[in-house]
């Protein structure tokens, strides 16, 4: 979704990036390649998010730049569905790599896709400097919070 118009007691900061990955098992035809193609997956079936998945809307908006339209996909509501639906050889999903780390025991493999650099980007909302709790001053401060973004960015709330 995109970013929400919010009250002038709040910024938006930049929280978490990642590296958009395609997830298939390990007996997967396209598993020998080091790295795939958009391309490479045109005719597979695909694991989609929701259409508001900010992954999803990436995914598509790459594949729109290259004219490719997946021959056919079945669509999810979260990453664990996902990750069972390629689990179970339905075809292949799309996630971050960090969240791909995070469940080594779906026993898939993941491959890069280089040439579309497909990077998902999170956004959260604080409140200003002079409104913000004692904890939450605290919790940025652990999390090294960075510069806001400008209130009228075009970047996406993922």
């Amino acid at each position: 979704m995109d970013i929400p118009h919010l009250p002038d007691s709040y910024e938006i900061q930049p929280w978490l990036t990642g590296e958009i990955v395609a997830v298939m098992p390990k007996t997967h035809p396209l598993a020998s390649l080091p790295a795939l193609n958009l391309e490479d997956v045109q005719s597979l079936p695909v694991v989609w998010r929701e259409p508001s998945s900010g992954v999803r809307r990436i995914l598509e908006k790459a594949f729109r730049q290259k004219n490719i339209v997946p021959a056919h996909f079945i669509e999810v509501a979260d990453v664990e569905s996902v990750g069972a639906m390629v689990k179970a050889g339905l075809g292949i999903g799309f996630m971050t790599h960090t969240v791909f780390e995070q469940r080594p025991d779906w026993d898939l493999l993941y491959k890069p896709i280089p040439s579309a650099q497909l990077i998902w980007k999170s956004f959260m909302a604080i409140p200003n400097p002079a409104r913000r709790s004692r904890a939450l001053s605290v919790f940025l401060d652990l999390m090294g919070s960075s510069t806001p973004l400008a209130r009228d960015s075009s970047e996406s709330a993922l």
